[in-house]
């Protein structure tokens, strides 16, 4: 979910565990996890993805993931509260910031 008026961001796209090629993400990403039955089960911003999607797969089951960048960690984490408050993934505990 963007914010009004805005342009679509440059996004990335993956498997569990597979990771794109040399046109990773940049620093600021708002992510969302993908369960088996393609339903958005959580929502979240990093500045490190890679590691992220690493620590989420101790704790909770996802398929696929999907990242959109962002211009920094403020717009970023604007972003993941909007999207949380809208889609209410059930693996997110708190319903925004």
């Amino acid at each position: 979910m963007l914010p009004a008026g805005t342009d679509q961001p440059p996004t990335w796209t993956g498997v569990w565990p597979e990771f794109p090629g040399q046109d990773y993400p940049p620093s600021s990403v708002v992510y969302g996890l993908f369960d088996h039955w393609n339903r958005l089960c959580y929502v979240g911003s990093t500045g490190a993805l890679r590691s992220r999607l690493k620590s989420h797969a101790r704790d909770k089951c996802f398929l696929r993931w999907i990242a959109m960048a962002t211009e920094d960690r403020e717009v970023a984490y604007v972003w993941e509260d909007e999207t949380i408050k809208a889609l209410r993934p059930y693996l997110n505990r708190r319903i925004g910031r």
